[in-house]
């Protein structure tokens, strides 16, 4: 009888690490070289089609230009296909789409209308549908939770005069800021409003006060600190990875803000 070889698992496991680690190297350059490339279309899409502010020269409009080798340049092989003849593109016939300005998303639609001809004769069928879009608008609501917490009074033992009955109730929900009667989406609202719509807190003072509610200027301003207080480590964990980019790009456009700090209503500040 033939003896059967021992199999040495080991010799292959750490043979497939080895090949694995090879695969991980090969897709972090081909990643590499996909974003490079991303990079260069949309560069030379700005330099096509952008504003004449935002128009990208590279190193081939200006020559003299020097770089700073943040990127290294990739020789790629493309393969260019042969050209169809005149006669083929002929027999081909065109497809003409209609062009759309934008796409409503499906998750905002609320309301679906179906409309058939008022007259349909018999024997007819159904061969398709035209669909077509309304944007509708409804202003901000302000609502409330109601929360209702029911108190129950421990059964008395036997031979207690009743002196030490007890009562139990169920704890409030766990809460965004402590004692605090907003909810987490409305103080997300605060957040959104002042800060990403520069909307300023007193307007949405006005606003509360049409839904019937009445919030003091304080008020607004403490739960706004208070859940920005709680963003920080948001905040601190977003910019380290800011940071550990090799390439940083800035919004400079300026609004108007004011400043009590300086003279005048209003002056230039940077967003």
């Amino acid at each position: 009888m033939q003896s059967s070889e021992t199999i040495d698992y080991k010799e292959l496991y750490e043979q497939s690490q080895k090949e694995n680690l090879l695969l991980r190297e090969e897709f972090k350059q081909l990643r590499a070289v996909n974003e490079l490339l991303v990079h260069r279309l949309e560069q030379l899409l700005k330099q096509s089609f952008g504003s004449k502010s935002e128009r990208y020269l590279g190193t081939e409009q200006t020559p003299g230009q020097l770089r700073l080798g943040l990127i290294e340049e990739v020789a790629i092989e493309v393969t260019v296909p042969a050209p169809v003849s005149l006669e083929k593109a002929k027999q081909v016939p065109a497809v003409t789409e209609k062009k759309k300005h934008f796409v409503i998303p499906e998750n905002i639609v609320d309301e679906i209308q179906e409309i058939h001809p008022d007259v349909i004769p018999e024997g007819s069928k159904c061969t398709g549908s035209e669909v077509s879009y309304r944007l509708k608008c409804s202003p901000a609501r302000l609502t409330a939770k109601k929360i209702i917490r029911y108190k129950y009074l421990l059964p008395t033992p036997v031979g207690d005069p009743g002196l030490t009955s007890k009562i139990i109730i169920a704890p409030l929900p766990d809460e965004v800021i402590k004692n605090c009667m907003a909810d987490a989406s409305f103080l997300a609202t605060l957040i959104i409003e002042k800060y990403c719509d520069h909307l300023p807190v007193y307007r949405q003072m006005i606003h509360f006060d049409r839904s019937g509610i009445k919030l003091a200027h304080s008020t607004l301003l403490d739960w706004i600190a208070k859940t920005c207080t709680l963003l920080h480590p948001l905040y601190e964990k977003l910019k380290q990875e800011v940071l550990d980019c090799n390439y940083l790009m800035m919004d400079e456009t300026t609004i108007k803000v004011m400043d009590k700090s300086k003279t005048g209503t209003t002056h230039r500040g940077d967003v």
